[in-house]
């Protein structure tokens, strides 16, 4: 593995943050007081799926799961469902941009997960990637003097 298609989706997740942060900036400006956590909900689960499409279309589309792999798409979407309620609670109440932490702690959330449950190992690569995410939370909550 590791051709010139994993440095091309490297890039991609790169920009995850930098989307996330300018939606909640948006957000911020622009949404209505008093939006439920549904609509939050809805609006980014159809962002992300209208995102994925052209991927899954250049991919060769759909197949069809057996029996075991329905079972591991329902848990996923309780799952899912879950981790979003908390989400969108979470993200009604609090300020949007400060908000945007919160990613980090999941990510930092499913490295611990993988170490513990999954027989995950720590790489290198890993490791400075903590140590960015780290810098990157002291540098938002430090305050200016």
């Amino acid at each position: 593995a590791g051709g010139s298609g994993s440095a091309w989706w490297l890039a991609l997740a790169l920009c995850t943050p930098i989307s996330i942060a300018a939606g909640n900036v948006y957000r911020k400006l622009r949404m209505p007081k008093g939006a439920p956590a549904s609509l939050l909900a809805g609006g980014m689960l159809l962002g992300g799926a209208l995102a994925l499409l052209p991927l899954l279309v250049a991919n060769g589309g759909l197949t069809r799961p057996g029996m075991a792999g329905w079972t591991v798409i329902l848990a996923q979407c309780v799952f899912t469902s879950l981790g979003y309620r908390v989400y969108f609670h979470f993200q009604r109440v609090a300020d949007p941009v400060y908000f945007s932490q919160f990613g980090y702690v999941v990510s930092a959330t499913g490295v611990v997960s993988g170490l513990l449950f999954f027989n995950e190992h720590l790489t290198l690569p890993m490791l400075l990637a903590i140590g960015v995410i780290l810098a990157g939370i002291a540098m938002v909550n430090a305050r200016a003097p």
